[in-house]
């Protein structure tokens, strides 16, 4: 049972829009957003102005690698990882996800390290899920294993896929 694994899917896609959220709710408290031109912010003050854009920083971070994860998630899932170890990889992704919005956004830890290490968390455990696929799909003799060791040539992809 995956459940928590494919919960951790629309709980990221959540996390994504809290930065897009979290800006549209302080622009609209200093009259500073336009829904005529949504992609134009009117500049307010320096702090504020600053916390836009680190919203605005976060919200496309988020989006860069929401695609990595749910992609390799989907494809963990197809070749049978076990659950276990793709709930760890799940919530290694989402906690460190959390600590980056938290780090983003807070202006006393903006220029510092906690920011990046969230970071280095969540792609590490991207790529922690799409090796704990490649290894599952090895050993389970997945057709797509010998297309890569072919060399993707055409010939392999008929040896593969008669």
């Amino acid at each position: 049972m995956v459940v928590f694994a494919l919960i951790s899917a629309p709980v990221v896609i959540g996390l994504t829009y809290i930065p897009h959220v979290v800006k549209s709710q302080v622009l609209k408290k200093h009259n500073a957003h336009d829904n005529k031109k949504p992609r134009i912010d009117k500049p307010v003050n320096e702090d504020v102005d600053a916390l836009v854009e680190r919203c605005n920083g976060a919200h496309y971070n988020q989006l860069e690698t929401l695609g990595p994860y749910t992609a390799g998630l989907a494809a963990a899932i197809a070749v049978g990882v076990p659950d276990d170890k793709l709930s760890r990889i799940a919530a290694t992704y989402v906690t460190s996800r959390v600590v980056y919005n938290v780090a983003y956004l807070s202006p006393q830890v903006y220029e510092g390290t906690p920011r990046s290490l969230a970071f280095a968390g969540a792609m590490g455990s991207i790529l922690w899920l799409w090796v704990a696929t490649i290894i599952k799909a090895r050993e389970n003799n997945a057709p797509v294993i010998e297309y890569i060791k072919k060399g993707m040539s055409t010939e392999s992809i008929a040896c593969v896929h008669p």
